[in-house]
């Protein structure tokens, strides 16, 4: 049995299986509150209220804490203090089989082990071609020809 606060992995798990002793409740709309309380829920793990609280719309956690308010002591201030993504991926079908398709082609085509992206470095180094073409998305077509000289560098 659950007497303290779960860590947000721990709360994944759970909404994920639709554990019995998770419940989510709704947050009542009140003057002082926020308008967008209503569109979130309350997790409490056999009756534990724990401190995050789960996004109607997109299902996602975010941490939240409760706190005396500025202007009364019996009142409280409620704070969205982080947020986190919902694990599932945002990648459409169609382009991780693309994505996996190159991903196999430049390992056999150009004989690579399998780990080379594995490595953290690797990983910063793709992270960093993905917010360039982010940036320039909207500006005109982007071929890697553009970035190719900066490689050779």
């Amino acid at each position: 049995m659950v007497s303290k606060p779960l860590q947000r992995d721990q709360l994944e798990f759970l909404l994920k299986n639709n554990d019995k002793p998770i419940k989510l409740k709704k947050f009542d709309q009140t003057d002082r509150g926020s308008s967008l309380f209503p569109a979130f829920n309350e997790i409490l793990v056999n009756g534990v209220v724990q401190i995050f609280v789960l996004c109607d719309k997109c299902r996602s956690i975010i941490t939240y804490k409760s706190t005396p308010g500025a202007s009364s002591s019996n009142t409280t201030q409620s704070t969205i203090t982080a947020y986190y993504r919902n694990s599932k991926s945002v990648l459409p079908g169609k382009l991780k089989k693309q994505i996996t398709s190159a991903y196999l082609d430049f390992i056999s085509l150009d004989s690579r082990p399998f780990e080379i992206a594995s490595g953290v470095d690797f990983q910063q180094f793709i992270q960093m071609i993905y917010n360039a073409g982010r940036l320039l998305l909207n500006s005109r077509s982007i071929e890697i020809s553009d970035f190719y000289h900066i490689l050779r560098q």
